[in-house]
């Protein structure tokens, strides 16, 4: 079965391909090793990855076949998309290929 990541790979090669600037999202936090606590990602929910290209940005969040997103995902994909961004959700890559 494919993993996120490999779906995840996969998507941003194609998107680099067709000539979009593509990165990666921090959606986890980092572990501060000097204090030994965990310092949660500074924004709750944030999509996956961030695309743009010609003056268009796109939050891809990416989820295998089934699963669904978080409550801090519903709310940041609402937010994003209420100030005028565009949103996907991304189960494949052949969705990517059909957008």
């Amino acid at each position: 079965m494919t993993t996120e990541q490999q779906i995840q790979k996969g998507i941003i090669d194609y998107l680099r391909i067709k000539g979009w600037f593509v990165y990666k999202n921090s959606t986890v936090g980092t572990y501060k090793q000097s204090t030994g606590k965990y310092i949660p990602a500074q924004t709750r929910g944030v999509a996956d990855l961030t695309a743009i290209k010609d003056g268009h940005a796109v939050q891809i969040e990416i989820k295998k076949p089934g699963c669904k997103q978080s409550e801090n995902q519903l709310i940041f994909a609402d937010d994003w998309m209420s100030h005028g961004g565009h949103y996907v959700v991304i189960h494949s890559i052949e969705e990517v290929m059909e957008i």
